[in-house]
């Protein structure tokens, strides 16, 4: 049986009304007009962003550093775990329908499992890597669909703009779903831009879709941050980061504060309104606190954030089903 056909949600101009038509009275936006039950009850859900938006930012610095680790310092041994791979798998007596070579996340994971009983440790981990960098972001792009939840039931929409902006911060978080998706082959994907790609080794050239796709995801979040930001007037870096240092290396750290200058368009006047919210000013809320000292000196390219004109893939089409594997259950 079909499910029914959904009827078409209500635009920009009819979410302004009540029943029957009745226009409603706007809520008031300017905190220094709102009652004081009004002030409270929204200082309380700025506070509840807030702390959203200190996790989600936290841990998409630190995946963003992780991957860049892993692009710059070990894509060549990546691209030979996977040669490795397709050769084992083309060797294996395996079902018709399975093909001889990693063809997904999924197959990636096991493919390293099978290397590890043949001994090779190293290829396997590198695989390891790669799909665990997927799953963290995927992981990621969930929590940030429950924060997107969230503002959604506050933000006012009353343009178009409104809507469309709207419209692009759940594209940006299915777009994380899509490029992390555990049983597509990105192996044909095509690049956004066209890149001279003469930097990469031929076997480099062969694998390297799969780390791009982990790397536009990586993008799609970073957009979600800028745009929510937007929309929110919630800064991405809070004013005093020093709780976040401490729960951070400093390398992490420091591309934490790239990543928000990167993304930085603030809205000087819905900063100003959040802060009256909260009962301060954003002077007030500024500490002192020292730029942290990596242990190493990491590569100019480890330190950068992920930006459009950076190798990504085009947004993958027809994604198979990406169910998780279920587990048997004990008689």
């Amino acid at each position: 049986m079909k499910d029914a056909k959904k009827s078409p949600g209500p635009s920009a101009a009819e979410k302004g009304k009540g029943k029957e038509g009745e226009k409603k009275e706007p809520r008031e936006k300017d905190p220094e007009k709102m009652t004081p039950k009004e002030r409270q009850r929204m200082a309380k859900t700025v506070r509840q962003w807030r702390v959203a938006v200190d996790f989600l930012f936290r841990h998409l610095a630190v995946i963003t550093f992780r991957f860049n680790v892993f692009f710059v310092r070990q894509l060549t041994d990546f691209a030979k775990a996977m040669d490795a791979g397709d050769e084992l798998r083309s060797q294996q007596k395996r079902k018709k329908s399975d093909k001889p070579r990693i063809t997904s996340i999924k197959t990636m994971v096991e493919t390293a499992d099978d290397l590890e009983a043949a001994g090779k440790t190293d290829e396997a981990e590198r695989l390891r890597q790669l799909a665990d960098l997927s799953g963290r972001i995927r992981t990621w792009g969930l929590m940030a669909n429950d924060y997107h939840k969230l503002i959604t039931g506050v933000i006012e929409v009353e343009t178009e703009e409104d809507e469309d902006n709207m419209d692009r911060m759940t594209s940006f978080i299915n777009g994380i779903q899509s490029y992390t998706n555990r049983n597509y082959d990105f192996s044909h994907s095509k690049f956004v831009h066209k890149i001279d790609l003469s930097e990469f080794t031929e076997m480099e050239k062969v694998y390297l879709n799969w780390p791009v796709a982990v790397r536009s995801a990586l993008f799609s979040a970073s957009q979600y941050m800028k745009m929510a930001s937007e929309m929110t007037g919630m800064t991405i870096l809070d004013e005093n980061p020093t709780p976040m240092l401490t729960e951070m290396q400093a390398a992490e750290f420091l591309m934490a504060l790239n990543l928000d200058d990167a993304l930085n368009e603030r809205n000087t006047q819905d900063e100003q309104q959040m802060a009256l919210l909260l009962g301060s000013s954003a002077a007030d809320k500024k500490k002192t606190w020292r730029r942290p000292v990596p242990a190493e000196d990491y590569e100019p390219e480890i330190m950068q954030p992920i930006g459009l004109r950076s190798l990504l893939l085009q947004l993958p089409k027809d994604l198979p089903e990406d169910s998780k594997t279920k587990k048997k259950k004990k008689k």
